[in-house]
């Protein structure tokens, strides 16, 4: 990662110098100071929050992305694409839900959990892929806000897929923006938002959130 800013701040360096004003103006000094302290700071970032800053030409090295509620939207509203959306909230919960979500709290997201949550994957994907399609099977986790909880179970699930050899068939991603964002986006809309249903789970026990019921039979 050190070496991946130093890259970034030098590359920024390069790209100032190579702006050379034809006569001397303000307005064209302050450009060039404002490229280089735009592009270090970016680099800044990267190296401090790296889950924040998937740029798309280094997704391939953490396999985990943000998606989009335009892009989720419509992956669910088409329903050929196979997609399981994950609600990781707990004292969180607002009585309101992404339509469809499997609900699991982070703090009973375990081993188990993540082996069921897999096998429905690829189970859904067998399901969706028909003919000679090959879609990968998006699991989007979210929470209240993306920022926390959310981050930390796809990364747990994202290890798990690879432990399990099972990265190039199921893509790992966090909603942009979490619950509030979708909520504000699509309030009215109900092929998007139901009201909060724990019905179905990834096996979590009874008492931890008041279901014994199992994404399996969903």
């Amino acid at each position: 990662m050190e070496n991946l800013v130093t890259g970034i701040v030098a590359g920024a360096a390069t790209d100032v110098e190579r702006i050379r004003p034809s006569h001397k103006s303000s307005s064209r000094t302050t450009t060039k100071k404002t490229i280089m302290k735009n592009q270090v700071e970016s680099a800044r970032h990267l190296h401090h929050f790296p889950h924040r800053y998937l740029h798309k030409h280094h997704q391939h090295e953490a396999s985990i992305g943000f998606i989009s509620n335009e892009d989720l939207a419509a992956r669910l509203i088409e329903g050929y694409l196979p997609t399981i959306v994950i609600d990781v909230r707990d004292d969180d919960v607002t009585g309101r839900q992404i339509r469809g979500a499997l609900f699991c709290p982070e703090h009973c997201f375990g081993p188990k959990q993540v082996q069921r949550l897999v096998q429905k994957a690829n189970e859904t994907r067998v399901q969706c892929n028909t003919g000679i399609s090959n879609h990968k099977c998006y699991v989007v986790f979210y929470c209240r806000d993306s920022v926390k909880k959310s981050l930390r179970c796809a990364y747990k699930f994202h290890q798990a897929l690879s432990d399990m050899g099972q990265i190039h068939g199921i893509s790992t991603k966090v909603l942009r923006g979490g619950a509030e964002s979708w909520f504000k986006s699509y309030e009215t809309d109900h092929r998007l938002v139901q009201d909060f249903d724990d019905t179905f789970s990834i096996g979590c026990s009874k008492q931890n959130h008041g279901t014994n019921n199992d994404i399996t039979s969903r």
